[in-house]
Formats: C-alpha cells, sequence, structure tokens
C-alpha cells in the first residue's frame, strides 16, 4: 500500500494532478499498479459512491478514494513490503526476489533480470 503519498503538481510529470482535480496534499492509502483484488463485500460498499465520486484520473488512487469513502474498515493495510529492494532489483549483483509476497515489479529494465525474477517466482 501507498500511505502519505501526495499528487505530483509538476505539471511536466506524467502524473500531475492540479488542485481543481485533488485539493489535498495526500491521497487516501492505496495499492498501486497493474491489479486489485477486493472481496464482494468491499465492492458492495464502494458501489454506492460510484456516482458521488467523479472518476479519478489515476485508477489506483481512484479505488483508495472509494474504499475511503466507504469507509471500509479491517482490510489489513500496511506499508508496502520489499520497496527498500527495489533500487536493487536492475543491479546485475543483486537483482533481488525479496520475498515470496510480493506479486509484481515495477521497472525491471534488464531481460536477465527479468528471467531471474520470473524463475524464482515458479518456485
Amino acid at each position: 500500500m501507498f500511505m502519505n503519498l501526495g499528487p505530483h503538481r509538476n505539471e511536466k510529470s506524467k502524473w500531475h494532478v492540479p488542485k481543481e482535480e485533488w485539493e489535498p496534499n495526500k491521497y487516501p492509502p492505496f495499492a498501486p499498479g497493474m491489479g486489485v483484488v477486493l472481496s464482494r463485500h468491499v465492492v458492495g460498499k464502494m458501489i454506492p459512491h460510484f456516482d458521488w465520486l467523479k472518476p479519478f484520473r489515476l485508477d489506483d488512487v481512484y479505488i483508495g478514494m472509494l474504499v475511503n469513502k466507504a469507509n471500509v474498515t479491517g482490510m489489513g493495510i500496511r506499508k508496502q513490503v520489499g520497496a527498500e529492494f527495489y533500487d536493487n532489483i536492475n543491479n546485475r549483483k543483486y537483482c533481488a526476489f525479496p520475498s515470496t509476497r510480493i506479486i509484481a515489479f515495477h521497472k525491471v529494465l534488464e531481460n536477465k533480470c527479468m528471467t531471474h525474477l520470473t524463475n524464482r517466482s515458479r518456485q
């Protein structure tokens, strides 16, 4: 989970969000990336807010906003596990696979490292 992350205010940023779209300096906690698994119970609590919470340009942040608006609790939200290894993910010496609990990594730049990580994930 990303916690205490705020919008990019730099207009040149790919993730730029002007204050007109999101005024607070922090987003609610959200799961970054490719996919999110939610139970029917959580989705059921989010549905009433679909018509009232304007869709947001960053889909992962939008899901976090919906969960926050629905006042869903007890989801085991915690800080991201393994984030400290991101700096070494493309280092040839390390090509780290820090945990079997990690589902996805962003920015794996080298094919050898990607192959290594894929093979490790299948063990």
